[in-house]
């Protein structure tokens, strides 16, 4: 039974990975004037991804996991999944101003493949209230 349940777990984990897209890379990445630099690497159980400097790391098994909190967030959630050659973020938390609460926030972020660069777009609600996508367009360097 013990073995049935691990050759169970390693074969879901295997077809769970495979879904996911190939973005591992250098990129730099541009929405507008802003432009962002992200180095995402693929691991065993889902993306390492530095953003700016700051490390990120996403483990694709569709669980919620707790966010530590901070002076501007608290009570926050990230999921992150794998589907349809995406990848798949979904942050929620309450934000915070000088200790206080400002309001709910929701996003979902999803990581595509685009020929050999990588196309970011951020779904964001605040308050329940859609704010307008944000699309960045990420070349590999």
């Amino acid at each position: 039974m013990k073995k049935l349940l691990l050759g169970m777990l390693v074969l879901s984990s295997q077809l769970f990975a495979a879904e996911c897209p190939p973005i591992s890379g250098s990129f730099t990445c541009q929405q507008g004037s802003h432009i962002s630099y992200k180095i995402i690497t693929q691991t065993n159980d889902g993306y390492l991804i530095n953003s700016d400097g700051i490390d990120f790391n996403y483990i694709t098994d569709g669980k919620t996991y707790e966010v530590e909190a901070t002076s501007n967030m608290k009570d926050g959630k990230v999921t992150s999944t794998c589907s349809s050659n995406k990848f798949i973020v979904g942050f929620k938390a309450t934000i915070l101003y000088e200790g206080s609460e400002l309001a709910k926030q929701s996003s979902v972020t999803e990581y595509t493949p685009a020929g050999s660069g990588l196309m970011i777009v951020q779904k964001t609600k605040m308050k329940g209230i859609p704010l307008p996508a944000i699309k960045f367009n990420c070349t590999r360097d």
